[in-house]
């Protein structure tokens, strides 16, 4: 876990030596600002996420997943998928951008009419009555987040991660302060509600300030023609993720009740937080990296190999560490309330290694302008999700997530193999690529596990799982030098330059060759 943070300072050197493409540069200076965002975002998430699920406990978070299972299909097809296709194009006509505001809207206005009319049956099937109310409560989220559709898109396409930056850390730190304090006023499930209200509607009014961009142009359907492929591709790709994302907690909801739910769904929420932390900040700019060098094979390439290393670089140190130590962490962070939760967050976190690099790989070919490769990638996980799920959730929530984990592997292999088709990468070299890294986290996660049996009983957890943290950071690190002594050299370089602030130290080191990017 120690070596994370230069791993990924590492890794930018890959971008840092190609001064040929300038889109290296501004991707950079994206990725950093997309970092920040994302660190603030994460930062901020997560205090007030150990807070509030002290205070709301496993029921209330299952009775609003419920409602937002309701709301996963709308939101997909009535979001931001139309909006996608404006920064994949090259050349963007400004009628275009009106016309597909225009449309987002209305579906979101259609889809709100159609949830508002089925929300009785939906409570039923969970068997909670108070999950109609919420649904009605919530179904506003569709039409704000239309709303934000393209002012974002402009933001993302000329890659303005620092005005981004601001609004998610921003939306989400006012969403927080008003859950928390309805939650501490005792107000229970409808803290969350407003948590969900607050968030996008901050981010539409701030989106459109930012953007500067309102929908003035005269819309004209037929602008909306050379966007038609990638925008079906698009549709069907959200519906698919999103029928995989919620089957598992329809299913768990129906079936095995709001408690269980509300064990999932905060093992998914922790799962989230920490993937946007470490993945968000590079999937973020693939969309529109890749769509700016869909014709530079090379170029693509290089990004593949950079960002490849760096998701694996940070993601299996940090998944696999955070795993190993949850049985420590857990009733100290969320309280014993939530232990039932500790085996589904460690599972959960096995999901990320792989779902990592799955999702990255989406990016580049629907930046090369493949949606329909992105598409079948999805068919496969929904279709081992539907003969999986129904099966594995009588065994209770772990063996749901475990049915899960089955699924995201599968989706890493399939667009393993269609990256290297577009590419050439190779699919072996694709699979191998941060394995020192991996089996560095391996050890370090037996480490873990058994140093507890080791320290003396009479130690409080607030003692243990920093002895825990540092014992995983210098495992890995011992592991990756054994492995790779060269990586992990130039680790410990970078670190020192880096709080010693030498700028000049860390220019040199970042014009190196780097290992593990051959």
């Amino acid at each position: 876990m120690g070596t994370v943070q230069t791993n990924s300072l590492t890794c930018v050197a890959a971008i840092n030596t190609s001064d040929s493409n300038p889109v290296f540069s501004r991707a950079l200076r994206a990725m950093t600002w997309s970092t920040v965002s994302t660190g603030a975002n994460t930062i901020i998430g997560l205090a007030g996420f150990f807070i509030l699920v002290r205070i709301l406990g496993p029921t209330n978070y299952g009775l609003v997943a419920m409602a937002t299972v309701a709301l996963a299909i709308p939101t997909a097809l009535a979001g931001d998928a139309l909006s996608q296709a404006l920064i994949q194009q090259k050349k963007l006509d400004k009628s275009a951008q009106t016309s597909t505001f225009i449309l987002e809207l209305s579906i979101a206005l259609v889809m709100c009419a159609i949830l508002l009319a089925s929300a009785g049956m939906i409570a039923q099937t969970f068997d909670e009555p108070i999950v109609e109310t919420l649904i009605i409560a919530l179904s506003p989220v569709l039409l704000l987040k239309s709303a934000a559709s393209v002012p974002s898109a402009q933001l993302r396409r000329n890659l303005q991660f620092k005005a981004i930056a601001f609004i998610t850390a921003g939306s989400t730190l006012i969403s927080m302060i008003v859950g928390v304090t309805l939650a501490l006023l005792d107000y229970g499930y409808w803290a969350l509600v407003a948590m969900q209200l607050t968030q996008p509607g901050v981010r539409t009014v701030s989106v459109f300030v930012a953007s500067r961009w309102l929908p003035t142009a005269t819309p004209s359907w037929s602008s909306l023609r050379p966007l038609l492929h990638f925008n079906l591709h698009t549709l069907v790709l959200r519906l698919m993720r999103a029928l995989t994302a919620n089957l598992p907690r329809a299913l768990i909801g129906a079936i095995l009740g709001a408690t269980a739910l509300g064990l999932f769904d905060v093992s998914r929420r922790l799962f989230k937080r920490i993937s946007s932390l470490l993945i968000q900040p590079l999937t973020n700019v693939t969309l529109p990296v890749a769509s700016k060098l869909q014709n530079d094979i090379e170029g693509l390439r290089q990004w593949h190999r950079f960002s490849s290393v760096a998701i694996t670089a940070l993601a299996y140190p940090m998944y696999i560490g955070i795993a190993a130590i949850m049985p420590a962490a857990g009733p100290l962070l969320f309280g014993e309330q939530w232990l039932d939760a500790i085996l589904p967050m460690q599972l959960m976190m096995l999901v990320g290694v792989r779902n990592a690099t799955a999702i990255f790989n989406g990016g580049i070919l629907r930046g090369r302008g493949k949606p329909e490769l992105t598409t079948r990638i999805a068919a496969t996980t929904l279709a081992i999700s539907c003969l999986l799920l129904p099966v594995s959730v009588g065994f209770g929530v772990s063996a749901v997530i475990g049915a899960m984990l089955v699924g995201s592997i599968a989706s890493w292999l399939v667009g393993t193999y269609y990256v290297d088709r577009e590419l050439g990468t190779g699919v072996a070299k694709q699979v191998l690529i941060g394995w020192e890294s991996l089996v560095s986290a391996c050890i370090m996660f037996i480490v873990i596990t058994a140093a507890p049996f080791l320290l003396p009983a009479t130690l409080s957890a607030g003692v243990v799982l920093p002895l825990l943290v540092l014992l995983g950071a210098a495992t890995h690190y011992l592991a990756l030098w054994i492995l790779q002594r060269d990586m992990a050299q130039l680790f410990a370089t970078l670190t020192r330059a880096v709080l010693a602030r030498d700028r000049k130290a860390i220019k040199k080191l970042l014009k190196g060759n780097l290992p593990g990017l051959s």
